[in-house]
Parts: C-alpha cells; structure tokens; sequence
C-alpha cells in the first residue's frame, strides 16, 4: 500500500491539543504522583515526563535545526537501532534526574509550542523524512509528523494510567493517532508472504499458552506455510521467547501480535492490533551464525575422524584422541603441559608443539631453551618452523603452518591435506619428542 502525499489531517493542530491535555495532566500531581513507576519499565512519572523534554528538543535540533549531536551508527538498522536508541533514551533520563517537577512543566510548555510551529512551517506532502516502522525509503513528512504524535499520546497514556487520571480521550486527537499507526502494518506484514503463500493465522484471543503455540508450529509445518501470525491478548514472556527464536530459523517467518479492545467517545469497541514480536534481519542473521557454527562444527569433527584414520599407519601419536567438533586435535608428549597439537581453519591448518603449562614464565623458559637450537631442529625438521612466543600470553608454540586448504574445503580433497598434516607431525614428533623427554616438569594448565 502507498503512502500518499497528504495524510487525512493537518497534524500540527494536534500537537497543541495534546501538549494542553499533558500539561493539564502534570500540573495538578501531587509531589508522591511524580515518583509513581509508569508502563516504561524503569521510568518514574517524573521520568517519562523528562524523556518527552527529550523528544522535544531532539525533533528541534534534528528537524528544525539541523543538529545531529548523537547520530546512530552507520547501517545500524532494525533491532540493532532499536536497542542504540533505548540506551540513548536511558541516559537522557538519567541525565535528567536533578530537574525538578516544575521544571520539567515549564520546559514542556517552552519546549511545545516551538515544535508546533515548526511543524506548521514544514511542507507535510515533501519525501524527505524517515519512518523506520513504515518503510525503508523516504516517506512524506506528514508521516513523521504522526509518527511522533503517536508518541506523545501514548506516552501521556501511560502517565495517565500510572497516576490513576482520567484519560481524557479527545476522540478527534485519538482518531488521528490511531490513523497514523494503521501505516506500520503494510511495511510489517508486507513480508509474510508473496500471492500464493501460505499463511497460518492462530486466532487465541487470550493468554497465549503452550497448546496453541505447538497448534501453530504444527500447521506451519504440516502446511509448509512461509509464515504465521498468532494473535494473543496478553503475550507470556516464555512464548514472545519462543517466536523470536523461531524467526532465528530459515523456514518461516512468526509474528506474535496482541489485540486489544479501544473505544473512542461512545464508539464501539475496535480492535488495536501491537506487534510485540516479529522476523528481523537481526534475528535471521542470528540463525544463520548459530546454522553456519553447527555446520563448522560437524566439518571438524568428520575432518578429524579421517585425519586419525589416515594417522594410525603413520604414528600412534594421536591414538588415544577421539574426533571433536573444535579447531584443534592435542596429544600428550609425555611431559605435563607439552601437547603435540594438530590445527584447522577454514583454509588453512597446522601442526605444533605447544607449551602450555599453567606458569607463564616456565613455558617462555622453555620456549627459550629450545630456541637456543633453532637451526639444529629446523634442520632435523627439514624445513623452517613458526617460532611463537608472545611476552603477554601464557602459551608459546613451535611448528608449521600448511596452506592449500582446511575444513571448508571440498571434502574430496581432505586425504592431501590430511596427509600434509600428518607429515608435519611426525617429523615434529621426531625432532621434539626426544627433546621433551629431557625438558623440567612443567604445571599442567
């Protein structure tokens, strides 16, 4: 659905008539209703009252002004914006705690009437704003208009509801709220699925429970849907769990949604439909992590199930090692803290003799005494060897590393490089192994 150039309201009109119902509200508090906890977690009344002298002077600075003091990071978007923002959120409010309640009333009703007529300057029909829960492109001015009008009303709202005030719903400044949020829901279920998808709808109406989320897992996967939405009236935090980690997968997309009952004036009741949780490229780029290490971890451990088949006829120096799913495959030297270790990578691996015994000074001891006869074991090596000793970490290591390939590579290559790799190993096994026998007796780590 487009959004059109001109929204069904003036906008700005409305923000005079909210701003006069939330100075109302604050006004007649009585000095305990300012500490009252509020629906913003961790936010006082006197709190959220500061968060909105927050908004107003970041849509003065940003929109009117030109300022942008605490810009997002570049190509933060999503989820990962909306956690930079709540901690950019947290500290304003923090920041603020030393401005009294009468301030914070003088402020809001400085601070206002400039946001009015700002918006009253603003050409609402120009693509020049940004609305992240309405599209990804340019959208009309008019839109980011409500948008933060949308913000102020809920938020007085909950003021309302923490302090125990009459909402004091204006129908026609509710209508006009309700308007602008009906523009999130093209851009937020625009991606459950192209014509001629599957859609799976789980209309519970009530606390979400264990029966109905299985219920929806089970169409989904019967009916091979590309996405399901589930409709709840009070979301249990174990199942808002649940859907985000299922839009962790690949195969689906879950949209946890509560529905809510509104009435304006003596209307009817109508449905207010919240997204509580949904698909983000966040959470399937999560998935894919948590996919591709599952996948590196099965290489690894297939690559070294036929490294030590292939080893056996060669040295049974790592015939006591069963396969494991990590970048590394150690054998002891017979000398505590002295292992003959085996390395892979995506592209690469290795082969070493690693030092790593709990005393960082007696393994650099080590490392020294034996790098006394650098050239006589390079020489029996039969070759140059990577000599590692950091002054700052604890373990040192001495071997080579081999390129041309690692687990990522095409399995049918893995016996050549395997083969290098045993290569390597014996000939330090050779070199070292006498050599260990004679070395002081190092703490294990």
């Amino acid at each position: 659905m487009a959004i059109p150039d001109r929204g069904s309201v003036e906008y700005p009109e409305f923000f005079a008539t909210e701003r006069t119902a939330l100075l109302t509200l604050l006004g007649g508090l009585e000095s305990a209703d300012w500490q009252r906890d509020t629906p913003c977690p961790g936010w006082s009344v006197l709190g959220l009252a500061c968060h909105l002298i927050g908004d107003d002077m970041g849509i003065l600075a940003r929109s009117r002004d030109g300022y942008f003091g605490t810009a997002p990071p570049p190509g933060l978007v999503g989820d990962g914006f909306a956690r930079w923002l709540d901690d950019l959120q947290a500290q304003w409010v923090q920041a603020t705690r030393r401005i009294s309640p009468r301030l914070v009333v003088d402020l809001l009703g400085w601070t206002g009437p400039q946001v009015v007529a700002h918006y009253q300057a603003q050409d609402p029909t120009a693509r020049t704003a940004a609305v992240s829960w309405a599209g990804e492109g340019v959208v009309p001015v008019w839109l980011d208009q409500a948008r933060e009008l949308t913000e102020f009303w809920i938020h007085r709202q909950q003021l309302v509801e923490a302090v125990g005030a009459d909402p004091a719903l204006d129908p026609e400044t509710t209508g006009a709220v309700l308007d602008a949020l009906r523009w999130a829901y093209p851009y937020r279920l625009g991606a459950v699925g192209a014509p001629g998808d599957t859609v799976v709808i789980e209309n519970q109406l009530e606390k979400s429970d264990h029966d109905h989320l299985g219920k929806l897992v089970t169409y989904v996967a019967a009916l091979e849907a590309k996405a399901a939405i589930w409709i709840v009236s009070q979301p249990r935090p174990e199942h808002v769990g649940a859907i985000t980690w299922l839009n962790e997968s690949q195969a689906a997309g879950f949209y946890l949604v509560q529905v809510e009952a509104i009435r304006i004036g003596d209307s009817p009741a109508a449905p207010l439909l919240t997204l509580i949780t949904g698909p983000s490229a966040e959470a399937k780029q999560v998935g894919a992590e948590k996919q591709e290490r599952a996948e590196r971890h099965d290489l690894r451990e297939a690559f070294w199930a036929g490294l030590l088949e292939r080893a056996a006829d060669k040295t049974r120096l790592h015939s006591a090692v069963r396969p494991n799913k990590d970048s590394w495959l150690s054998a002891g030297s017979g000398r505590s803290g002295v292992h003959f270790t085996y390395l892979i990578r995506r592209n690469d691996t290795g082969a070493y003799l690693q030092l790593e015994g709990s005393n960082q000074a007696q393994n650099h001891a080590v490392f020294d005494q034996l790098a006394a006869e650098h050239d006589q074991i390079e020489g029996e090596f039969g070759g140059s060897l990577k000599w590692d000793k950091v002054e700052t970490r604890k373990r040192c290591a001495i071997g080579v590393d081999i390129v041309g390939g690692g687990y990522a590579s095409d399995p049918d290559s893995w016996p050549a490089i395997q083969d290098q790799m045993i290569d390597a190993m014996a000939r330090l096994e050779a070199v070292f192994k006498p050599m260990v026998a004679g070395l002081p007796k190092m703490h294990e780590n």
